[in-house]
């Protein structure tokens, strides 16, 4: 699902990361500025290029990005949001005129960042500049290939052909390069990735000598060898995307510099030792006479601006061939700054992956989830297989939401903080926009209604070390230590767990298989439940979380015991609105009722 506004939040986010990418290359470079050569200085920039272009990288806990992640979460500001009806029907056969205890969805809205405000006004000025932009780069491009094509002559000297057939066995090119004269440029240019062709202007050829003509050939086929020309079009479209971040615009030119370096590095690769210094007269009498500087991006020339002239005399002058020892240390150095570079901040969903269980029955349920991105996981205990669809998705850990409440409420119960699900906590007369939780709740309607003042209170009675030692006792999804409540209803916080987990932890409580007293267990089991026939009971709990006012995740996870048998089963989905655990509930009722189950 596209949204336009979601995008260019992700891109102000990644844009901040990729300015950090940004100032730790620079400094790197600066670091080892005369110590790992020409070629290497160009290549650092190609993880700068990656990181731009990765849609999603490896998310990891030890990220350095993390700390970004860390300031933006302490920037974050919690407001509280009415969005679901109560009492809404199940659209059940099998439930008409039976008891109920279903009610809508209650969570509180996270507002991601206070500058979220910017971001529709800032939608459409990124959407301006990106349009303006490209139509001038596409414009400009094709105007000046129509003006060049219609006044070059293809008929060259004889001796040039030779001399460019020359520097082609040289440096081992085998694609065919069309020659050509004009007088557009001061300058020899390569053009064109599917037909390039050398264009050389009239004038130079009468002022050089053979061998200066030889080097600036083998300059421009380094440019052909070394997919300078794509490279151009990959960072005018980056920058494009990211035309508002000066930074990134200083890169490519600090890029495109490195560049000319990197090239005069690969030519001298080819020559002589005794033609060094002869390949750097002629770059010095090409940079002072003739420099070619365009923002073209289709065309290399033989050089940059005069300013890089010192770097690149200084990189000719101290160029020797690498021993095969040299290249395996920068490869590491290389390698490391990448694994780093590469490495994503963990998401505010925060996606991580549990293990695919072996005995998997592939379901298709596509039709059921409509709009969202989702996945339905069903344990059969009987059969002991597991029903998924999206095995993917059914990996993939997330915040628990509301549905960690179960947690919860067995950790209170076995800690005696209250007694059964009718032990009543007193409303400390906070006003709430959902009038159901302006009073007093016991553990049942607690649940219900999922009342998050109730369960505040009653992790904040349990204690942080306590519930941490529960999560890693119970094997609770990824077994992050506990950080408060507030943080988990939200998705902010580190613990995670997976559809599939989601799954097995239902088992656990249902067959008593986590270290809590049996009449605990069953004091949860009756406050989940929902609704019960003379032939099977449904239990369950959902879950909703609301970034900037959009319910973009939801949850229902439960169980159904029919026939001596128990489904085991949970929800989720996603989506850029209305991806609530009410709808993520409907969508487990119509499965497990056309599947006969419930």
């Amino acid at each position: 699902m596209f949204n336009l506004h979601e995008l260019t939040i992700q891109i102000f986010h990644s844009s901040i990361i990729i300015s950090t990418v940004i100032l730790i290359i620079l400094s790197i470079k600066t670091i080892f500025k005369n110590r790992l050569g020409a070629m290497w200085h160009y290549s650092i920039w190609y993880i700068l290029i990656l990181r731009m272009m990765l849609i999603e990288s490896v998310e990891t806990s030890f990220s350095f990005f993390n700390i970004y992640n860390y300031l933006l979460n302490k920037k974050s500001d919690i407001a509280i949001i009415t969005n679901d009806t109560l009492l809404e029907p199940l659209g059940n056969s099998n439930m008409l005129n039976q008891p109920t205890n279903i009610s809508g969805d209650y969570a509180i809205s996270m507002t991601q960042n206070q500058l979220t405000f910017l971001y529709d006004k800032g939608t459409m000025v990124w959407l301006i500049g990106v349009l303006l932009i490209s139509i001038i780069i596409i414009g400009y491009n094709l105007y000046f290939n129509f003006r060049l094509r219609s006044k070059y002559e293809i008929n060259v000297d004889e001796n040039i052909k030779m001399i460019v057939e020359d520097c082609k066995l040289k440096m081992k090119v085998d694609k065919k390069i069309g020659i050509a004269e004009s007088n557009l440029f001061k300058t020899p240019i390569l053009l064109g990735v599917l037909k390039p062709m050398l264009v050389f202007p009239k004038a130079i050829l009468q002022d050089l000598t053979s061998k200066e003509l030889e080097y600036i050939i083998l300059h421009e086929l380094a440019h052909y060898k070394r997919k300078d020309i794509i490279k151009n079009w990959i960072c005018v479209m980056l920058q494009v995307i990211h035309w508002f971040n000066p930074l990134v615009s200083y890169a490519f030119y600090k890029m495109r510099q490195d560049c000319e370096v990197a090239c005069d590095a690969y030519v001298l690769s080819h020559l002589e030792s005794h033609e060094y210094k002869d390949y750097g007269n002629t770059i010095i009498t090409m940079i002072e006479k003739i420099s070619f500087s365009s923002s073209i991006p289709g065309i290399v020339g033989f050089s940059n601006k005069k300013t890089n002239i010192k770097t690149r005399i200084h990189s000719i002058v101290e160029f020797s061939k690498e021993k095969k020892t040299t290249k395996i240390k920068k490869a590491i150095v290389f390698v490391v700054l990448a694994c780093i570079l590469l490495s994503n901040r963990q998401s505010v969903m925060g996606y991580e992956e549990s293990e695919l269980p072996i005995n998997i029955i592939d379901e298709h349920l596509k039709e059921y989830f409509d709009k969202y991105d989702g996945t339905f996981v069903m344990l059969n205990e009987n059969e002991d297989n597991y029903y998924i669809y999206n095995s993917y998705k059914a990996q993939q850990r997330i915040a628990p939401l509301s549905t960690f409440k179960i947690v919860i409420a067995v950790t209170a119960l076995e800690e005696g903080i209250i007694k059964d699900g009718m032990s009543e906590l007193i409303w400390d007369g906070t006003k709430y926009p959902y009038d159901i939780w302006n009073m007093n709740h016991n553990l049942k309607t607690g649940m219900k209604f999922s009342v998050n003042w109730y369960f505040e209170k009653l992790s904040r009675d349990i204690g942080k070390e306590k519930m941490t030692d529960v999560i890693k006792n119970i094997n609770y999804g990824n077994e992050v230590g506990w950080r408060g409540i507030e943080s988990i209803i939200n998705g902010k916080l580190a613990l995670k767990i997976s559809p599939i987990e989601q799954v097995e932890f239902l088992k656990k409580i249902h067959n008593y298989e986590i270290p809590f007293k049996k009449e605990n267990i069953d004091t949860v089991k009756e406050v989940i439940k929902l609704s019960q026939n003379e032939n099977s009971v449904l239990a369950g709990k959902t879950g909703t979380l609301i970034l900037n006012e959009y319910e973009i995740n939801g949850w229902f996870i439960g169980y159904v015991e029919k026939n001596n048998n128990v489904y085991y089963f949970a929800v989720n989905i996603e989506g850029d609105s209305d991806a609530n655990g009410v709808n993520a509930r409907k969508i487990a009722l119509k499965i497990l009722n056309d599947k006969g189950i419930y």
